[in-house]
């Protein structure tokens, strides 16, 4: 039995004295859990049956689409200590669990495995159930939770948002209560920002103006952006920073028309970003992209500078498999320039693999460029994945924001250019690769050098030739 257990209160007596210790919402939590019937003592645990629970795993394909890898790099990084991650629909049911082998089987005794009901009205303040009753994040420690039984978790939830302002489930980190996981909100919410702003990309059309928000113009393309998408006039789709900056409740999709959100700005695109005053009287840096057809012509580039001096040098370079680092501000068409010179390059029968280090969380940069053997593990892909750095063998490896890459990154980076060999996650062998570099970054690298944030020797194998873009 963990020490958290041992802190129950005995009956619906200390009910009210209880509640006053608690802050405001989960107090309100509380008094809903009374309301719907529970008392602290209540031993029942609500759980569907395993065909019920494959239906409903199918009618919520937005987890393997857009959160399982993500997951599956969080239980491995929470794996050496008594933690889970889970994974639960709209209404609080149980759909996966990642995390420490130990702690996922003693989770059981607390009913956390896949199908059972974590709602709030089943199972009384907690927090995947009140997370989802808030609309917002949720942290129910030990005595917090309502009923007895589970007062031995220590729980962090979000719920995460569809672009169309709707829940689709939450995302919960489970610990002892006497051994919470640290920093659990950062990590939380770390991975629901970035599951949210990679889903909010995918649901952009050729047809499609997508305009991205931030105080910080550094910070435009990342995860902590407001993304925001119209179809003509009308607002289709946010992520849930700019749901909240603005207050865009789901009724706002297919309503709300962009004049209505920023009357002063014009519907021009933007080729860097431009200081914007929106409708709610706050400053932002943006950038405005135009729908794909028109991108085309307005970035079309003329024979003449195709073919300048900069360009061609670029080119040569690039065909002598030396690096190439491509500096200017965020927005300027820094991966616009790479793509062109793979096209006409001497690797243009690869892949142009491109990887932006700013908008993934740590947890997922590593496997997602060096790739992972098969039960590498907890919730891995049985078949492993090749990673980035594989994938763009005889081809070209784009690193977009290397300047944001982790220090510990950075070391495993260098030694796969030094020895232009990967060796993936879980794994002993060794892959050759043969591949050409090209990184970008609105950073000053010398600086970022001289203050400790970034490797000077990876800095040289990187920057064989740089360009800047205007």
């Amino acid at each position: 039995m963990w020490p958290g257990e041992k802190r129950m209160l005995p009956d619906d007596r200390l009910l009210t004295e209880s509640a006053s210790l608690l802050t405001h919402p989960l107090a309100e939590s509380w008094q809903r859990s009374r309301s719907y019937g529970l008392t602290r003592a209540d031993q029942h645990i609500p759980f569907i049956k395993a065909g019920l629970l494959e239906e409903l795993r199918s009618r919520n394909d937005w987890v393997p689409q857009r959160v399982q890898p993500l997951i599956e790099q969080l239980g491995a990084q929470i794996t050496r200590q008594p933690a889970i991650v889970v994974i639960a629909d709209a209404d609080g049911l149980v759909l996966e669990t990642r995390g420490n082998h130990d702690f996922l089987h003693k989770a059981s005794r607390f009913a956390l495995a896949p199908g059972n009901q974590w709602g709030e009205a089943e199972r009384g303040t907690n927090a995947i159930g009140t997370a989802l009753a808030l609309g917002a994040f949720c942290e129910v420690r030990g005595d917090q939770h309502f009923l007895n039984q589970n007062a031995g978790l220590n729980c962090t939830a979000a719920p995460i948002y569809r672009p169309d302002g709707h829940i689709a489930g939450i995302l919960d980190l489970s610990a002892p209560a006497q051994r919470p996981y640290p920093d659990a909100q950062r990590l939380i919410m770390q991975a629901v920002r970035h599951i949210e702003h990679r889903w909010v990309r995918s649901a952009i059309a050729d047809r499609h103006w997508t305009l991205r928000l931030h105080a910080d113009a550094g910070r435009l393309g990342s995860a902590q952006e407001l993304l925001l998408v119209f179809h003509d006039e009308v607002l289709i789709a946010a992520n849930r920073l700019a749901m909240v900056e603005f207050q865009l409740s789901p009724a706002a999709f297919g309503s709300l028309e962009f004049a209505q959100l920023f009357p002063d700005l014009l519907r021009q695109p933007s080729g860097a970003p431009r200081q914007t005053l929106a409708g709610n009287q706050r400053h932002y840096y943006s950038l405005l992209e135009a729908p794909q057809r028109r991108v085309s012509a307005l970035r079309s580039t003329p024979p003449a500078e195709r073919h300048d001096e900069q360009h061609q040098k670029a080119l040569r370079i690039l065909n002598a498999g030396l690096s190439l680092c491509v500096t200017g501000e965020t927005g300027c068409g820094k991966e616009h320039f790479s793509r062109r010179l793979f096209q006409e390059s001497r690797w243009r029968n690869g892949n142009f693999v491109a990887i932006n280090c700013a908008a993934l969380p740590e947890p997922l940069i590593e496997s997602e460029l060096f790739g992972y053997a098969p039960g590498a593990f907890t919730g891995a892909n049985p078949k492993g994945y090749i990673g980035k750095i594989r994938e763009a063998d005889g081809g070209v490896l784009f690193l977009d924001e290397i300047g944001d890459m982790p220090a510990g990154l950075q070391t495993r980076l260098l030694r796969v250019l030094q020895e232009k060999t990967v060796t993936p996650l879980g794994s002993r062998s060794a892959y050759a690769v043969d591949f050409a570099l090209v990184c970008a970054t609105h950073h000053d690298l010398h600086r970022q050098v001289q203050t400790g944030a970034f490797r000077e020797d990876l800095l040289y194998r990187i920057k064989e030739y740089s360009l800047r873009i205007p």
